[in-house]
């Protein structure tokens, strides 16, 4: 997916060198710099990525989804580069977390979104219910793991050969997709795509250590060089199944 990138506050030297950087490596990228006139502010834009001294403006633009790196002086520009690099590796792949208003037919609509049929129903929003394939989804052959394992009655259910979620009584806790044997259900925050894009992109970077931490509290985290931090609304997100990589810190 197109991402924008503000970089704002920061010295001319790293600008200048994360502006090279991201025109190099990411053609998905779109980079608009300090001053830089062109950068279309008040738009809505699907996916943004702002790389900014800590007190500096932030860009104006309406992002569906937004990630936001924050440079003190005491980083390195290898530092920032790596963690630019996880960023986009994971937005460039994060198609799930953008949805239109239109109804899935794998999910049980909502009362909420029932009374907002009236509004524009391309409208974008971020998306953060487990999304199921209903062609993968083993329902059809008896398999029921995700709604045993769900904490919150009324939640998923099965019907037509597949999984339902519930908007009302889903919890986003992210233990239907733990379970799952075949990766039907995805957590649009941290699917399976946008979590093999930050990986590809973390794995291919030059830095000396490269430490991923996956957490449900990014405030309990102390951040240190070459770490990037990714917050989930529940860790159960993370798979309990050796086969499929688990994970809440792992470092290369």
């Amino acid at each position: 997916m197109k991402v924008i990138v503000y970089c704002n506050g920061l010295e001319s030297r790293i600008t200048d060198k994360i502006v090279a950087h991201i025109r190099s490596n990411w053609p998905e990228a779109t980079i608009y710099a300090n001053n830089d006139t062109t950068a279309s502010l008040n738009t809505d834009t699907p996916i943004v990525l702002v790389i900014r001294k800590p007190g500096s403006p932030s860009d104006q633009t309406k992002a569906i989804l937004r990630e936001t790196i924050e440079v003190i002086n005491t980083v390195t520009i290898e530092e920032i580069l790596f963690r630019v690099d996880a960023k986009l590796g994971k937005l460039t792949k994060s198609d799930k977390a953008i949805a239109t208003k239109e109804s899935s037919p794998t999910r049980v609509m909502s009362r909420r979104e029932f009374f907002q049929l009236g509004f524009p129903r391309n409208s974008l929003n971020v998306n953060d219910l487990p999304i199921v394939s209903a062609d993968s989804c083993e329902a059809k052959f008896g398999c029921s793991k995700c709604v045993d394992a769900c904490p919150s009655s009324g939640a998923l259910k099965i019907e037509n050969d597949s999984v339902a979620v519930s908007n009302d009584y889903c919890i986003r806790c992210g233990l239907c997709a733990g379970v799952c044997p075949v990766a039907a259900i995805q957590i649009p925050q941290l699917s399976e795509d946008a979590y093999q894009g930050l990986l590809n992109a973390i794995k291919s970077s030059s830095a000396p250590t490269k430490t991923l931490v996956i957490t449900c509290n990014e405030q309990g985290i102390s951040p240190r060089p070459w770490m990037d931090i990714e917050e989930v609304p529940g860790i159960g997100v993370m798979v309990s199944d050796k086969s499929r990589q688990p994970l809440r810190q792992q470092t290369y």
